[in-house]
């Protein structure tokens, strides 16, 4: 069966959704890689840039003598830009230049006609203004020698005389290559993340869940924003299906996903429930809590045990004071009467055990054998039991109170914990007195485009911390 359903995953295709968000999910490492390289580029650009300055002059070449046409003083004026242009490359040139300057300035020395016009602009480039200056002002002061030796019946007048640049004629250009630079490290990272994505075996859809878990999904609850409102001076932050701040397609989903699930302990004779999941924070509270809801409202007289002894979450999620319970975890070391835990909470028929104070001696707590007690002594008296357990892919003793119910349902959120995983722990429980009754894929984003369910990535270190210390 298991290889089954791994061949039919292999052509579930690619969710470009769950791509984009785990891309948006990395932003501000690629937002920071994009900075760095940005900051990166400009420094080495600062660092290897060498300013050059040019300085330019313009002058007019006409035809010595009379009834010069326009042809000819085109013609004249393209024949001294070739032949000046022969001058400056010349080392006749370049000793002249550095008999007159007194030194040899390196330069760049450029001559062009300006088109259509009999207009000469002579240019050179040096790695300092002064240099760039002195070179130039030197060609101009001494350019009669200089066109008489070689241009013969030209007159040139200049009609721009050299100045001192007063900038760069190379700006440095590192502002644009370190965008370019910064977008192209941003998109290389961007494509990473997305193939990862890609790669990551999750269960990313309802499709993939039906293809890929070794147990039948029973429902899919959609995402819903995390979102805070007031009673009184509380803030309230549940999200059940009785707050009426839920969205309508979080109620209807859930409501649905319950009577599936009802439906399923009824034709198996199921009365206690386990609900958990692989990993912390995929919702297995809200989904136990919501599902013990619906069951109390159709008419079915439901408890709640808050078994989650590492991190327990129900006396907040029903906004129970501490001081009003009774804690189960200091019941079951005290062998206390079962019926001191049990308490109506404001749904009718719906009633709950909860703890309100965390611990990691859940050792003790497996070998005290009081859960099965409480659990045995409710069982005549109640429809339906939930059990809230722990994530079992971190907390072992999950198995260990499996002999106390009938069956398990797991929670899975969407593109969050490994497929692999996911058999892994359906496969365990199987193997116990609560096989997997199904399971629930929770935070269904299918056709949403914003908002966040709030939940952390992957283990927390609260759980990590309270788990790994487990011996069971």
């Amino acid at each position: 069966m298991e290889e089954n359903k791994e061949q039919q995953a292999i052509s579930t295709g690619i969710d470009l959704y769950s791509i984009v968000r785990d891309v948006l999910r990395e932003w501000w490492t690629i937002g920071l890689l994009a900075v760095s390289v940005y900051l990166m580029v400009n420094m080495w650009t600062e660092m290897s840039y060498k300013p050059e300055y040019t300085t330019t002059a313009v002058f007019s070449v006409t035809a010595r003598g009379m009834n010069q046409t326009l042809y000819e003083q085109l013609s004249s004026a393209q024949s001294v830009a070739s032949k000046f242009k022969t001058v400056l490359e010349s080392d006749l040139f370049d000793r002249k230049m550095e008999e007159i300057l007194g030194e040899k300035i390196e330069g760049t020395k450029t001559v062009r006609q300006i088109e259509s016009t009999n207009l000469v602009m002579m240019s050179v480039t040096a790695s300092s203004a002064m240099d760039s200056y002195r070179l130039m002002r030197a060609i101009t002061d001494n350019y009669r020698e200089l066109s008489d030796y070689v241009i013969k019946d030209v007159s040139v007048d200049f009609l721009r005389r050299p100045a001192v640049p007063l900038g760069a004629s190379n700006p440095p250009g590192g502002n644009g290559n370190a965008k370019r630079a910064a977008a192209a490290a941003a998109l290389l990272l961007a494509a990473y993340y997305a193939f990862f994505s890609y790669m990551k075996d999750t269960v990313k859809n309802r499709r993939e869940a039906r293809s890929k878990l070794l147990a039948q999904p029973l429902g899919t609850v959609c995402h819903e924003a995390k979102r805070f409102w007031r009673i009184g001076k509380h803030n309230v932050k549940g999200r059940l299906i009785t707050n009426p701040i839920m969205s309508f397609r979080f109620v209807e989903t859930t409501r649905m996903t319950a009577s599936r699930i009802e439906n399923r302990m009824h034709r198996r004779g199921v009365k206690v429930l386990i609900v958990s999941s692989v990993a912390e924070n995929e919702g297995k509270s809200t989904i136990a809590s919501n599902l013990a809801i619906s069951l109390a409202q159709s008419g079915k007289r439901t408890l709640i045990i808050d078994c989650d002894f590492r991190k327990p979450s129900l006396m907040k999620l029903f906004e129970i004071p501490e001081e009003e319970v009774t804690d189960l975890t200091e019941t079951l070391r005290g062998n206390e009467i079962p019926e001191n835990l049990i308490r109506p909470v404001w749904v009718n028929n719906l009633f709950l055990i909860s703890n309100n104070h965390a611990t990691s001696d859940v050792d003790t707590i497996v070998r005290s054998g009081g859960l099965g007690r409480i659990i045995g002594f409710c069982r005549n008296r109640f429809d339906y039991i939930i059990l809230d357990m722990p994530p079992i892919g971190v907390a072992p003793e999950v198995e260990m109170f499996a002999e106390y119910a009938d069956a398990s349902l797991i929670v899975v959120r969407e593109d969050m914990v490994l497929t692999r995983d996911i058999n892994s722990v359906i496969t365990a429980l199987n193997n116990t007195n609560a096989p997997v009754l199904g399971t629930v894929l929770n935070d269904d984003r299918s056709g949403q485009a914003s908002g966040s369910y709030g939940y952390g990535y992957g283990y927390s270190r609260q759980y990590g911390g309270y788990y790994g210390k487990s011996k069971a």
